[in-house]
């Protein structure tokens, strides 16, 4: 598309193409829109079937393509389904073909998955997980623990790192890696890491009032806020809250 429709058209024509090529006669091939294809494989003798043409369509496509001078390297990410273990209606099979297909997507794509149970209790816990956390921003359900820097030379706290952690009703307790990549994939990070950074803050000013001396609190902060929002803009405006003086340097990603 940054390329213009014209070439986003002809990309699409050589990649059906490239499909037929590897497909047999009675086999159908449907787009069923932007880069999305179903193919329905008839009078299959086994499951290896399945494999073998899944293995040929990722070849097929895993090839340089120019069009009007522009080089894409193509990679595809595939979800089967059987009849009728999978489903007995053409509804079902779609819905479980494409949570396979989500999965081989989450497992590092060009690649294929069959549709399980196991698969489907899975994608169903991560929805569970997705939809409570959706509001456990606002009913502070996110709490920081900050791991301490300790000087060799007195023994006293120095600096820290805050780490978040999630406590919810439902899912009870959850580590970061339960839920950050979730919550990155749907952009709910930027949200939360908004808060991490003004929650760090507000401690951080209380350990001084406190009679604390510590120096700095390191924050973590995703590489999808960091592309999504104005960093440096919120720990101003933090800082701003909270009375506390930021100086920013060596950013890192």
């Amino acid at each position: 598309d940054t390329l213009g429709h014209d070439v986003g058209d002809k990309l699409l024509i050589k990649i059906t193409k490239n499909i037929l090529n590897v497909m047999r006669k009675n086999d159908l091939l449907a787009r069923i829109g932007g880069d999305e294809f179903n193919i329905i494989v008839e009078d299959l003798d086994s499951i290896t079937v399945s494999q073998e043409i899944a293995n040929k369509i990722l070849k097929a496509l895993d090839k340089i393509i120019t069009i009007n001078n522009n080089v894409f390297h193509v990679t595809s990410s595939s979800g089967i389904s059987i009849y009728p273990h999978d489903g007995k209606d053409a509804t079902t099979l779609l819905k479980n073909a494409d949570l396979a297909m989500y999965h081989a997507k989450d497992s590092g794509r060009n690649q294929y998955h069959f549709f399980s149970e196991e698969l489907e209790t899975k994608l169903k816990k991560r929805l569970a997980v997705l939809n409570e956390l959706k509001n456990a921003l606002s009913n502070n359900e996110f709490k920081l623990f900050y791991q301490p820097k300790f000087s060799l030379e007195t023994g006293a706290i120095v600096s820290a790192e805050a780490l978040i952690r999630w406590e919810n009703p439902t899912l009870g307790f959850m580590a970061p890696d339960d839920f950050i990549p979730l919550a990155e994939e749907s952009g709910l990070i930027v949200k939360i890491g908004r808060g991490v950074i003004q929650q760090a803050c507000q401690d951080f000013v209380e350990w001084k009032s406190l009679g604390f001396d510590i120096s700095q609190v390191s924050i973590n902060v995703s590489n999808v806020q960091f592309a999504k929002d104005n960093v440096v803009k919120i720990l101003k405006k933090a800082g701003l809250n909270t009375g506390l003086f930021i100086c920013l340097k060596n950013l890192t990603m």
